[in-house]
Protein backbone atom coordinates (compact mmCIF):
# COMPACT_ATOMS: atom_id res chain seq x y z
CA UNK A 1 0.00 0.00 0.00
CA UNK A 2 3.32 2.23 0.27
CA UNK A 3 6.01 2.69 -2.71
CA UNK A 4 8.45 2.49 -0.02
CA UNK A 5 10.21 -0.69 0.71
CA UNK A 6 11.52 -2.16 3.15
CA UNK A 7 13.63 -4.87 5.00
CA UNK A 8 10.78 -5.69 7.63
CA UNK A 9 7.61 -3.67 9.17
CA UNK A 10 6.22 -4.84 12.42
CA UNK A 11 2.59 -4.45 12.83
CA UNK A 12 0.57 -1.21 12.37
CA UNK A 13 -0.90 0.21 15.64
CA UNK A 14 -2.65 3.80 15.60
CA UNK A 15 -1.44 3.81 12.04
CA UNK A 16 1.95 3.16 12.46
CA UNK A 17 4.47 0.85 12.04
CA UNK A 18 8.21 0.41 12.91
CA UNK A 19 10.46 -0.66 10.11
CA UNK A 20 13.69 -1.49 9.14
CA UNK A 21 15.26 -0.32 5.64
CA UNK A 22 17.73 -2.45 3.66
CA UNK A 23 20.58 -0.26 4.53
CA UNK A 24 19.86 -0.94 8.66
CA UNK A 25 18.24 2.25 9.46
CA UNK A 26 15.08 2.35 11.73
CA UNK A 27 12.16 4.42 11.20
CA UNK A 28 8.50 4.51 12.40
CA UNK A 29 6.47 5.40 9.51
CA UNK A 30 2.95 6.08 9.03
CA UNK A 31 0.19 4.16 6.89
CA UNK A 32 1.63 5.89 3.65
CA UNK A 33 4.88 5.03 4.40
CA UNK A 34 6.04 8.18 5.55
CA UNK A 35 8.34 8.52 8.12
CA UNK A 36 7.19 9.48 11.16
CA UNK A 37 10.22 9.44 13.63
CA UNK A 38 13.96 7.82 12.36
CA UNK A 39 15.40 5.89 15.49
CA UNK A 40 18.69 5.20 13.59
CA UNK A 41 19.68 6.80 10.18
CA UNK A 42 21.86 3.68 9.05
CA UNK A 43 23.98 0.73 10.38
CA UNK A 44 27.39 2.59 9.90
CA UNK A 45 29.93 -0.17 11.68
CA UNK A 46 32.02 -2.57 9.65
CA UNK A 47 34.43 -4.99 10.13
CA UNK A 48 34.16 -7.63 13.20
CA UNK A 49 34.67 -8.11 16.97
CA UNK A 50 35.99 -11.48 18.63
CA UNK A 51 33.15 -10.70 20.85
CA UNK A 52 30.03 -8.35 20.38
CA UNK A 53 29.37 -5.79 22.77
CA UNK A 54 26.15 -6.28 23.85
CA UNK A 55 25.81 -3.76 27.08
CA UNK A 56 22.45 -3.70 29.47
CA UNK A 57 22.14 -1.00 31.46
CA UNK A 58 19.68 -1.75 34.60
CA UNK A 59 18.68 0.89 37.60
CA UNK A 60 15.56 2.27 38.63
CA UNK A 61 14.15 5.24 37.98
CA UNK A 62 16.64 7.95 38.35
CA UNK A 63 19.89 5.49 38.82
CA UNK A 64 21.83 7.86 36.09
CA UNK A 65 21.17 4.86 33.42
CA UNK A 66 20.73 7.83 30.02
CA UNK A 67 23.18 9.83 31.43
CA UNK A 68 25.74 7.14 31.66
CA UNK A 69 24.31 4.86 28.31
CA UNK A 70 24.77 8.10 26.10
CA UNK A 71 28.65 8.94 27.13
CA UNK A 72 29.26 5.02 26.84
CA UNK A 73 27.56 4.19 23.81
CA UNK A 74 29.37 7.32 22.05
CA UNK A 75 32.75 6.12 23.21
CA UNK A 76 32.39 2.32 21.84
CA UNK A 77 30.48 3.36 18.78
CA UNK A 78 27.10 1.51 19.07
CA UNK A 79 23.00 2.47 19.27
CA UNK A 80 21.57 2.87 22.19
CA UNK A 81 18.17 1.20 22.85
CA UNK A 82 16.47 2.83 25.35
CA UNK A 83 12.57 0.69 26.73
CA UNK A 84 11.62 4.22 27.63
CA UNK A 85 12.90 6.24 24.07
CA UNK A 86 10.66 3.32 22.26
CA UNK A 87 7.61 3.74 24.52
CA UNK A 88 8.04 7.76 23.79
CA UNK A 89 7.83 6.85 19.57
CA UNK A 90 4.99 4.12 19.67
CA UNK A 91 2.97 4.08 23.05
CA UNK A 92 -0.19 6.11 23.39
CA UNK A 93 -0.13 5.52 27.43
CA UNK A 94 -2.62 2.84 27.29
CA UNK A 95 -1.80 -0.74 28.43
CA UNK A 96 -1.76 -2.13 24.78
CA UNK A 97 0.97 0.58 23.68
CA UNK A 98 3.11 0.10 26.59
CA UNK A 99 3.09 -3.87 25.78
CA UNK A 100 3.39 -2.62 21.71
CA UNK A 101 6.99 -1.02 23.50
CA UNK A 102 8.21 -3.69 24.93
CA UNK A 103 7.40 -5.80 22.23
CA UNK A 104 9.66 -3.50 20.15
CA UNK A 105 12.19 -3.79 22.69
CA UNK A 106 12.39 -7.27 23.27
CA UNK A 107 12.77 -7.71 19.48
CA UNK A 108 15.73 -5.76 19.42
CA UNK A 109 17.21 -7.02 22.84
CA UNK A 110 16.96 -10.64 20.34
CA UNK A 111 18.73 -9.92 17.65
CA UNK A 112 22.20 -9.42 19.21
CA UNK A 113 23.99 -6.68 17.93
CA UNK A 114 26.71 -4.98 19.54
CA UNK A 115 25.26 -1.82 21.32
CA UNK A 116 23.82 -0.46 24.27
CA UNK A 117 20.21 -1.63 25.67
CA UNK A 118 18.24 0.05 28.74
CA UNK A 119 15.58 -0.26 31.17
CA UNK A 120 14.61 -0.77 35.15
CA UNK A 121 14.88 -4.63 35.24
CA UNK A 122 13.32 -4.51 38.69
CA UNK A 123 9.50 -5.89 37.40
CA UNK A 124 8.11 -8.96 35.61
CA UNK A 125 8.92 -7.94 32.08
CA UNK A 126 12.71 -8.61 33.08
CA UNK A 127 11.65 -12.13 33.08
CA UNK A 128 11.37 -11.67 29.06
CA UNK A 129 14.10 -9.23 28.63
CA UNK A 130 16.51 -11.88 29.73
CA UNK A 131 14.93 -14.87 27.22
CA UNK A 132 15.06 -12.51 24.33
CA UNK A 133 18.80 -12.31 25.26
CA UNK A 134 19.29 -16.02 25.79
CA UNK A 135 17.78 -16.28 22.34
CA UNK A 136 20.31 -14.32 20.28
CA UNK A 137 23.09 -16.55 21.89
CA UNK A 138 25.86 -14.12 22.71
CA UNK A 139 28.30 -12.58 25.20
CA UNK A 140 26.54 -9.75 27.52
CA UNK A 141 28.00 -7.70 30.34
CA UNK A 142 24.92 -6.46 32.50
CA UNK A 143 25.37 -3.89 34.50
CA UNK A 144 23.50 -2.42 37.20
CA UNK A 145 23.78 0.90 38.54
CA UNK A 146 23.18 1.60 41.81
CA UNK A 147 22.27 4.68 42.87
CA UNK A 148 20.52 5.46 46.74
CA UNK A 149 16.57 6.52 46.91
CA UNK A 150 17.04 10.05 47.73
CA UNK A 151 19.73 10.75 45.12
CA UNK A 152 17.62 9.08 42.60
CA UNK A 153 14.21 10.95 43.56
CA UNK A 154 16.37 14.28 43.54
CA UNK A 155 17.04 13.48 40.23
CA UNK A 156 13.75 12.36 39.56
CA UNK A 157 12.60 15.77 40.69
CA UNK A 158 14.15 17.87 38.37
CA UNK A 159 13.34 15.83 35.36
CA UNK A 160 11.83 17.60 32.65
CA UNK A 161 10.91 14.86 30.09
CA UNK A 162 7.50 12.54 30.59
CA UNK A 163 7.25 8.59 29.30
CA UNK A 164 4.05 7.64 28.19
CA UNK A 165 3.11 5.19 30.94
CA UNK A 166 -0.21 3.39 31.77
CA UNK A 167 -2.19 4.07 34.85
CA UNK A 168 -1.98 1.03 36.25
CA UNK A 169 -3.93 2.30 39.54
CA UNK A 170 -0.63 2.04 41.46
CA UNK A 171 0.90 5.59 43.06
CA UNK A 172 4.54 6.19 41.55
CA UNK A 173 7.18 4.86 44.40
CA UNK A 174 5.07 2.85 46.35
CA UNK A 175 7.00 0.14 45.09
CA UNK A 176 10.37 1.57 44.87
CA UNK A 177 11.88 -0.66 48.29
CA UNK A 178 10.55 -3.67 47.11
CA UNK A 179 11.86 -3.42 43.45
CA UNK A 180 15.20 -2.10 44.75
CA UNK A 181 15.64 -5.48 46.54
CA UNK A 182 14.61 -7.37 43.56
CA UNK A 183 17.25 -6.07 41.57
CA UNK A 184 19.53 -6.73 44.92
CA UNK A 185 18.47 -10.36 44.52
CA UNK A 186 18.88 -10.87 41.08
CA UNK A 187 22.18 -9.88 41.17
CA UNK A 188 23.63 -11.34 43.93
CA UNK A 189 22.09 -14.46 43.15
CA UNK A 190 23.93 -14.35 39.47
CA UNK A 191 20.27 -14.07 37.69
CA UNK A 192 22.04 -11.62 35.11
CA UNK A 193 25.03 -14.11 34.56
CA UNK A 194 23.70 -17.88 34.07
CA UNK A 195 24.06 -17.98 30.63
CA UNK A 196 27.76 -18.91 28.61
CA UNK A 197 29.36 -15.29 27.90
CA UNK A 198 27.32 -13.68 30.02
CA UNK A 199 28.82 -11.06 33.33
CA UNK A 200 27.53 -8.69 35.75
CA UNK A 201 28.69 -5.96 37.64
CA UNK A 202 27.07 -3.40 39.81
CA UNK A 203 28.70 0.41 39.62
CA UNK A 204 28.16 3.22 42.22
CA UNK A 205 25.47 5.27 40.25
CA UNK A 206 26.75 8.70 42.52
CA UNK A 207 30.07 8.68 40.86
CA UNK A 208 30.36 11.52 38.15
CA UNK A 209 28.97 9.51 34.61
CA UNK A 210 31.94 10.19 32.84
CA UNK A 211 33.86 7.73 35.50
CA UNK A 212 31.23 5.35 35.74
CA UNK A 213 31.53 5.11 31.83
CA UNK A 214 35.01 4.75 32.21
CA UNK A 215 34.73 1.78 35.03
CA UNK A 216 32.16 -0.03 32.58
CA UNK A 217 34.27 0.85 29.53
CA UNK A 218 37.89 -0.77 31.42
CA UNK A 219 35.48 -3.79 32.19
CA UNK A 220 34.98 -4.19 28.55
CA UNK A 221 38.65 -3.63 27.88
CA UNK A 222 39.61 -6.06 30.10
CA UNK A 223 37.68 -9.06 28.81
CA UNK A 224 38.33 -8.27 25.48
CA UNK A 225 34.93 -7.35 24.46
CA UNK A 226 36.12 -3.73 23.16
CA UNK A 227 38.82 -1.53 21.81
Amino acid sequence: LYERRFANVEPFYNSQARVERFDGGLEVIDERGQALAVLRPSTPRSGSRETATRVLLIGLPGAGKSTVGGILAQRLGVDVFRLDDIRAVVSDGTIAGDYLARSVFLRRCARGEAALYEFCAAGYHRVAVRQAFREAADPLLTVWIDTPAPVRRGRLAHRSTTVPLPDWGIAPGSFDAAMEAKLAHDFDSGWWAESPGWRATRVDGTRPPEEVASAIAATLIDAGGAR
